[in-house]
């Protein structure tokens, strides 16, 4: 009898070990599968910021390079017009022309585009100073000597010697102004001067 209850508490307290060792098992398990989940979520929520910071980022890079395309369309704009108030400067022009008793010269104040040749024959040509269709062909200038080679339209006009050699004059007197020559040389399609009344030689100045 005794034996008996001796084996009776021994398998009593051997199937409460046993029962207790299955819980704290369980309870580890619930605590790693816990341990887990709490991981699994943080790297969820880091991947999420993660994103949220390359979204950030992207959206700042592109507000960046439209400021940037911005700024440049402004700069180009900026210049087109600049040049565009260059190409319509208007530029003062003193020419000279005969005066009513054809004996000498007058001068007024015009304004051209560019303070070319080319700008300043079709003023002289405008004015009636010399021939119209009178153009510039070419142009150059060397230690304050101009060379001027015109048109053959300048021998249209219906001058006589003293009319001629006025508008000559006032060609010259034009182009020294304006280019700050001493003396010019006037070709006519690369020939030396040869009009109705008056002929120049080749080294020949106006």
């Amino acid at each position: 009898m005794k034996k008996a209850l001796i084996t009776l508490l021994l398998s009593t307290s051997l199937l409460f070990l046993i029962g207790c060792g299955n819980t704290s098992k369980e309870e580890n398990n619930s605590v790693s599968s816990n341990g887990t989940t709490e991981s699994s979520s943080s790297k969820t929520d880091n991947s999420e910021k993660n994103s949220n910071d390359d979204n950030t980022k992207e959206k700042n890079d592109n507000v960046k390079e439209e400021d940037a395309k911005n700024d440049k369309d402004t700069t180009e704009s900026s210049t087109r017009s600049d040049s565009n108030k260059e190409e319509s400067k208007e530029i003062p022009l003193t020419i000279y022309y005969p005066n009513d008793t054809a004996d000498g010269l007058n001068n007024k104040t015009v304004t051209i585009n560019h303070l070319t040749a080319y700008s300043i024959i079709n003023a002289l040509a405008e004015n009636k100073v010399v021939p119209s269709g009178t153009t510039a062909l070419k142009f150059d200038s060397s230690n304050k000597i101009g060379y001027l080679d015109v048109s053959s339209n300048i021998y249209n006009g219906n001058y006589g010697t003293t009319e001629e050699q006025l508008m000559l004059d006032s060609i010259k007197e034009t182009f020294l102004k304006a280019f700050n020559l001493e003396k010019i040389k006037l070709t006519v399609n690369g020939s030396p001067y040869s009009g109705p009344h008056l002929d120049f030689s080749a080294d020949q100045y106006l």
